[in-house]
């Protein structure tokens, strides 16, 4: 035996005896040094399981990628904790410095003489669990890795019971840092290294560390999907999986290499498509390249974040603490969507994620990375306002991830060069990027119409570098409580909106003492640009074309909505503004809740765990209104009223928009069978909801064409089933006497939309006689629409929301009766303002048009005397 192999062999031997005692014998080193550090790692309980149902099926073997004595001696120590298979072999690696001395003595005399792949193999055909380490290193004695590789699929042809590889790692969680070309060639990246320093590392902060497994490769599976491979060429293609699992994963938890923010510059202001650009951009305007490049670096200060896992660690406490826990009661009221949170995770191990989310709230991007990197996901750089940039906010943001927009690049070339190069090298480092799609924070409730600057830009930098696919990520948020509703109700009335400065901020501290109940937070499933552009190119569209961005944008939405969780809250402010009665009893607000929650449930929708127990739930949301005076409470024996005042309801109507997506469907069926006396054919409900659809297609968010027969379908089916329409031997629709309330309910959905437009269209057709600015027109409309309310003439507050007329006013553009010009603005070279004007056609198309709202207005005498069994209207007014 040579002197190279007695070695190995005496290493083998000491690995393999001491790793079937390691559950409870420890040397004083160990125990002294390491033993606590290790208890503070971070274990999900689910792998402790995993790994236990893989024992109970087959043999165990753990894989890791290179040989390092502290992830062994952890993993020893943690398995013998958790009552897992130990192993009993591990090649390249003997931890005679952490072992007890009688063991170490006991070992030190004889060799074995069985080949150490031999060993392994007879072991796992014993049923007993070995280690192994992928990757060598040029000065490592023993067998090649791919021998004891080939050696398990060798064994597993002569087993019955399958081999389960389980790639394993202890993984800090910390994102590596570059610090500077000359840095980096001096002390190397972090995660490369190894031995004391590794160990001392982890010494100091056992708290960042994380237990993670890789993708399981099942032995049998892969021998049967190979049938014609060698054992040799199973053990290359199994070592590619696991050692690309484990890349994964690391990429996962830690995202690519992160560059300060001077060297993410310097990156860009050096690239040649930069400079040629600037160069271009110089000659067209007359300028110097010195002057423009000068300016683009100043720009690059503005824009780029400067990420630092540090901060968002630092963020992460400070929120749980002074936030979290006071607002919203801690992270247990934060319920993330399991399946679509692991959806995702799986999906960032082979695309760059571009998340997505709807923005109700200045919550949404803090609880977003706050619960990514408490679950083990490297938190996204975050397109973000300017105005957020604020000091001191500005810079805990930047250091988190937050690189900074203006509002608007109109007018100026070179701030949308440097921008759109700044995400395109986001980009192509490979890093997670959120935006909203929104553009800014909806103060209705509703998703607002989609923003395409960024996702313009994303997609061509998709198209352009041919790199890794990227996976759009829509987001949704619920809140049962949002902070900011006052807010936004005082913004809908005309009100300014607050400017977000220091003092602004010290204004907001008051929301840390009231409770906002729960966040629901779901992940819809994954938009593949690679899909998207082969999609378009089969159509013959262009993928960057402005028509295709806008529909992968509303894709996007539309995903978000079908993922909006149903919440108490939504379901109650539903029931108070749709009732047509004032007060609103108590008990007739429970039954619709109870109604609500069945049908949109039936249907699909997520639904907060509390509408198991509406009665419950409703109390919950009613003194949570009492205590932010959004309703007032009367007795009449002993029933129990609800009074609305009308300075209220807009605050309470964003609770309703909650919901409103799902309910649009079902309400423009019972309107449109409503609107005919209750009798009407499949054909005009066709007809008629695709009428409503293009009156509305600001307000919502519709499906995609090639979906709106197979939703349209779901409703018709789902009032059908609920007895609230009836379909007879001519396949028309009527409405069902016996349950004529429910019915007018859903039509009802939509009053607030019918009457507003009404009356605004009247409003425009006498306020525009000549060009008018549209920001004067909205506000000369809220005038009139207010004194039309004072009047009587309008019922509804909620038509006085500054969203509405201007959804309304797009939709009078939309329909040629309005017609826009760009005018610029007096003494500034870049400003323009929206002049519009009466079309020629105009008069004619608003006669139409008011009409038709007339047909379905809610107020107009048409609806039939369904209410009641008895045909009497009840309370039609």
């Amino acid at each position: 035996m040579t002197r190279q192999n007695f070695v190995q062999s005496k290493r083998d031997k000491l690995v393999t005896t001491s790793s079937s005692m390691y559950g409870s014998h420890h040397g004083p080193l160990f125990r002294l040094l390491l033993a606590p550090r290790f208890a503070k790692v971070h274990i999900e309980a689910s792998t402790a399981e995993h790994i236990s149902d893989l024992a109970e099926q087959g043999v165990v073997v753990y894989a890791m990628r290179h040989a390092s004595s502290l992830d062994y001696l952890f993993f020893n120590w943690l398995y013998g904790k958790l009552n897992l298979p130990l192993p009993r072999f591990g090649n390249r690696l003997s931890p005679v410095l952490w072992m007890p001395m009688m063991m170490l003595i006991k070992l030190i005399f004889g060799a074995s003489k069985v080949n150490s792949v031999t060993r392994a193999g007879g072991l796992v055909s014993s049923g007993y669990s070995i280690l192994l380490f992928l990757k060598s290193r040029p000065k490592d004695p023993g067998p090649d890795p791919l021998e004891y590789l080939a050696e398990l699929v060798k064994r597993q042809r002569e087993l019955v019971r399958p081999i389960f590889l389980v790639p394993q790692m202890l993984l800090e969680k910390e994102p590596v840092r570059l610090r500077g070309e000359r840095l980096d060639r001096l002390f190397g990246y972090r995660f490369r290294t190894s031995g004391w320093r590794q160990v001392l590392r982890f010494w100091w902060k056992p708290h960042n560390a994380r237990v993670m497994l890789g993708d399981i490769i099942n032995l049998m599976h892969e021998i049967d999907m190979n049938p014609g491979s060698s054992d040799e060429e199973i053990a290359r293609s199994i070592r590619r999986k696991l050692l690309g699992g484990l890349a994964a994963e690391r990429r996962v938890v830690l995202g690519p290499p992160v560059k300060p923010q001077a060297r993410m510059k310097a990156s860009i202001l050096a690239s040649k498509s930069f400079r040629e650009a600037v160069s271009k951009l110089a000659r067209e305007q007359g300028k110097s390249e010195e002057a423009l490049f000068k300016r683009s670096s100043k720009l690059l200060d503005e824009i780029a974040a400067d990420f630092r896992v540090s901060m968002i660690r630092f963020m992460s406490v400070v929120l749980h603490h002074l936030a979290w826990k006071k607002m919203y009661g801690g992270d247990q009221n934060f319920i993330v969507d399991p399946y679509g949170f692991e959806r995702m995770r799986k999906t960032a191990k082979s695309a760059s994620l571009i998340l997505m989310p709807c923005h109700k709230s200045h919550m949404d991007y803090l609880l977003i990375s706050y619960m990514m990197y408490k679950l083990d996901m490297i938190p996204p750089h975050i397109a973000a306002g300017i105005n957020l940039s604020f000091w001191p906010l500005g810079y805990f943001f930047r250091h988190a991830g937050a690189f900074f927009l203006r509002r608007t690049f109109r007018g100026d070339e070179l701030y949308a060069l440097v921008f759109r190069n700044y995400i395109k090298q986001l980009f192509k480092e490979g890093f997670s990027i959120e935006f909203f799609v929104e553009g800014t924070r909806s103060r209705t409730g509703k998703l607002l119409r989609p923003k395409l600057g960024i996702l313009t830009m994303l997609v061509e930098a998709f198209m352009e570098l041919k790199g890794r696919d990227v996976a759009l990520v829509p987001i949704s948020l619920s809140y049962e409580d949002v902070a900011e509703d006052s807010s936004y109700s005082n913004e809908l009335l005309g009100g300014h909106k607050q400017k977000e400065d220091l003092k602004g901020l010290a204004k907001t501290t008051h929301v840390l003492k009231k409770e906002f109940g729960k966040v629901f937070i779901r992940f819809a499933e994954p938009i593949f640009l690679s899909s998207y552009a082969a999609d378009c190119m089969a159509k013959g569209k262009d993928p960057l074309d402005k028509k295709s961005i806008n529909g992968l944008a509303y894709k996007v939405l539309h995903n978000i909505d079908r993922e909006t969780a149903l919440t108490p809250t939504a379901l109650a402010a539903t029931s108070i503004l749709t009732r047509r009665k004032s007060p609103v009893s108590q008990a007739e607000v429970v039954e619709d809740m109870e109604y609500l929650a069945e049908a949109l449930g039936n249907a699909g929708m997520p639904l907060a765990p509390r509408l198991k127990n509406p009665v419950a739930a409703f109390i919950e949301v009613r003194n949570r209104f009492l205590g932010k005076g959004l309703i007032g409470l009367q007795h009449q024996g002993s029933e129990i009223f609800l009074t609305i005042p009308d300075n209220k309801r807009i605050q309470i109507d964003y609770y309703k928009n909650n919901a409103i997506p799902w309910l649009v469907p079902r309400a423009m069926v019972a309107l449109s069978i409503l609107t005919d006396h209750g009798h009407v054919s499949r054909e005009t409900i066709y007809e008629r909801v695709k009428e409503l659809s293009t009156l509305f297609g600001d307000e919502f968010v519709f499906p995609p064409k090639e979906d709106f027969s197979k939703n349209l379908e779901q409703a018709i089916n789902a009032l059908t089933s609920e007895g609230l329409i009836i379909r007879d031997s001519s396949n028309a629709f009527h409405a069902n006497r016996e349950q004529a309330d429910k019915l007018r309910f859903n039509a009802d959905l939509m009053a607030v939309f019918i009457e507003g437009y009404h009356a605004i269209l009247s409003c425009i057709t006498g306020l525009v006689k000549e060009p008018v600015e549209e920001r004067e027109l909205s506000k000369q409309v809220r005038s009139e629409v207010n004194g039309m309310y004072i009047k009587g003439i309008i019922k509804r507050p909620e038509i006085l929301s500054k969203t509405l007329i201007d959804n309304a006013i797009r939709m009078m553009k939309r329909l040629g009766i309005l017609d826009e010009e760009m005018v610029p603005v007096s003494g500034s070279k870049n400003r323009y303002s929206k002049q519009l004007s009466l079309s020629d056609q105009g008069s004619k198309t608003a006669a139409d048009l008011a009409a038709l709202l007339e047909k379905y207005h809610p107020e107009n005498g048409k609806y039939p005397a369904l209410l009641s069994k008895s045909g009497e209207s009840g309370n039609a007014s």
